[in-house]
This record gives C-alpha cells, structure tokens and sequence, in this order.
C-alpha cells in the first residue's frame, strides 16, 4: 500500500511539472502534511481561462489514517467587489482517498476565494470548500467534504506564510463519519 501511495504522489508531481506549476503549496500541522500545486490552465491550454491543481494530504499517525490525492480544475475571475481584491473560482476536483482501511474516490464540486486589501495587499484571507455527496462517490466513499480557511502575509512578493485550519470529513463503509483530518496548520506559498 505504501508503494502505491508513494507512486501516486511521484505521478501527480511529474504531471505538475510540464505544466509550469506556479504556485507551490506546503503546510503542516502536528499530525498532518499536505501540498499542492496550482497554476493557470492557459499554461496547459492556451486561450482558456481557470485554474488547475494538484495535491496530496496525507496523515498517517492517526487511528484512522488518511492519504488523499486530488486533481482539479477551476473557473476563476475577480468577484467584482469594490473595495477588496476578491478573485473566486468555482469548479470541481477529482479525489482518491484512502482511510479508516477503506478506498475511494469522488467528483467534488467545490469554489475557492482569495481576498485581499488594495492598500495593504501583503495581508490575505484564502478558503475553499469541497463536497461530494453519496452519488458523485465510488467504492467505499459514500461522502466527502473539505474545508478551509487561512490568513495569510507576504513577507516578500512571491513568498507567503500562512495559518490556516483545515476540515477533511469522510463517510466510509465500515467506519461510518468522521474528520480523518481536522485541525490548526501552518505552511508557506511561493508564486513563481
């Protein structure tokens, strides 16, 4: 199981890199890692509009474990608020899980924001949300949803620290519902 786990991830990486991946995610918490790459469809497609990426979480000293992967794509654009950079994208992800010694994988419909001060754009706020209900999930997966929010400073342009605080919740066969991840994290964000 390890060897898949440690493929996949290796596969999802060599797939970001032709893509010109401009934004590299890393966060920790004390009992969960996780990263994500992410960067303009039109790098991949020319002429389109959106966001595509890539990410791993992956908590393996907890009773139920969790390893997730995910690849999704975005419509994104700025929201159009007047006194705030607000840029919102809305779109879905492809998930592969595996926790509580079960597997699956869902379609997750989900939107994302970022906003930001014009006067003061080094501080940031960021969040998604994720859902897949029991139709849009196979093999063990009967649900699933993520959650998350961060405040963020950019110490220098292009160079982002953040906390944050991050919901998995899971619906599986055999170990019914449950947050395989929940809590506080911290991480950085580099744009290049």
């Amino acid at each position: 199981m390890k060897k898949f786990h440690a493929v996949l991830a290796l596969s999802l990486g060599l797939i970001a890199l032709p893509s010109h991946a401009e934004v590299l995610d890393v966060n920790i918490s004390s009992n969960a890692v996780a990263g994500d790459f992410s960067g303009p469809v039109a790098r991949v497609l020319p002429g389109t509009v959106g966001q595509y990426d890539f990410g791993l979480i992956s908590r393996p000293h907890h009773d139920n474990g969790l390893f997730q992967a995910h690849g999704g794509l975005l419509l994104t654009g700025d929201a159009g608020a007047q006194s705030l950079d607000l840029t919102v994208g809305l779109g879905a992800r492809l998930i592969y899980t595996s926790v509580a010694h079960e597997r699956g994988g869902a379609v997750a419909p989900g939107a994302q924001f970022e906003a930001r001060l014009p006067q003061f754009n080094r501080l940031g706020l960021s969040g998604y949300t994720y859902y897949a209900p029991r139709i849009t999930t196979i093999h063990s997966l009967n649900r699933y949803w993520e959650n998350a929010l961060s405040l963020e400073y950019e110490v220098i342009r292009g160079g982002n620290l953040y906390v944050g605080y991050r919901n998995v919740h899971v619906n599986v066969d055999n170990a019914g519902s449950f947050s395989a991840d929940n809590g506080f994290h911290a991480g950085f964000r580099l744009k290049f």
